[in-house]
This record gives structure tokens, sequence and C-alpha cells, in this order.
């Protein structure tokens, strides 16, 4: 199963739901840059991502090669809040320390409405 996604621009923030499942490193490098050109088209610096239904597979140099490559690319001022099931927030906490030491404001959560809160603070 590879990822899945659609775009939902809100008031505030682009609202991203992702659903199968990570495959590899270039799927999830292709799935982060299309995240961010859909920010940038839409000038919207608050990015929403609901993983919930996203199985996370990478080993653990590919979720770090993926989180360093990713915050290379997202402009400075752009906030981003991703939401994951509790079982992978282990990972996903990871991703967020390599992306966050290169200068990604990311946060992950297990609960959309604790992150659309951090995302509009």
């Amino acid at each position: 199963m590879t990822i899945h996604y659609s775009f939902h621009m809100q008031s505030d923030y682009l609202l991203v739901k992702a659903w199968g499942a990570d495959e590899n490193l270039e799927e999830v490098k292709r799935y982060g840059e299309a995240v961010i050109q859909a920010a940038v088209q839409h000038n919207c610096p608050r990015i929403l991502c609901d993983e919930l239904e996203l199985v996370y597979r990478l080993e653990v140099a590919e979720t770090f090669f993926s989180a360093e490559h990713i915050s290379k690319l997202v402009p400075s001022l752009h906030r981003v809040a991703i939401v994951t099931q509790a079982s992978q927030l282990e990972v996903g906490k990871f991703w967020e320390d390599v992306a966050v030491n290169r200068g990604l404001y990311v946060r992950m959560y297990t609960s959309l409405e604790e992150a659309k809160n951090w995302l509009l603070s």
C-alpha cells in the first residue's frame, strides 16, 4: 500500500489527510514535497497533517533522512502539526526531533484538537 493524501484549505490552515502506508523513503519524500508545494501554492504558513490512517513503516535511518530532507525544503516561517496514532508516536517524535534540530517548526500529536490548538496559537 502506498501513501494517499488530499488537501483541504481551511480558513487558517492547510489540512492534509493522509492514509495508507509509507513503503519507502522516496515515497515519503514525494509526499512531503507535495504538502510543501500545496502550502506554498495556497500561501498558507500553517499545515495540519492528519496521519491517523497512515502506517509508518520506514526504518530508523530512512525516518532520519526523510525528516532531514523535508526540513531543508520547508520555508522557515511555516508551522506544521502532525497527528499520528499513539502506537506510532515514538517514531513520530524521533522524526520531530530530527526536523526541529534542522530548523523546522513542527510538533507531533495524537489528538487533532491539541494539534489544531498549537497550530493556531
